[in-house]
């Protein structure tokens, strides 16, 4: 039971990009640019900001 709820929040953290159940954050972008994998997932530095860009599997309101 337990299992199955965490499997739940994570994917739908992840879908709808919920700030803090989501496994889609800054380290993991980073990881995945190290790895070289998934390039236009990596963060885009502006200035003093940096930007995640949305992925193909995250909803957004548009």
């Amino acid at each position: 039971m337990h299992i199955e709820r965490n499997i739940y929040d994570n994917i739908i953290g992840t879908l709808l990009n919920i700030s803090g159940k989501s496994k889609d954050g800054l380290n993991t972008r980073l990881d995945m640019m190290n790895i070289g994998i998934r390039q236009q997932l990596v963060p885009k530095v502006q200035e003093n900001r940096t930007f995640l860009l949305y992925a193909c599997y995250t909803f957004t309101k548009e």
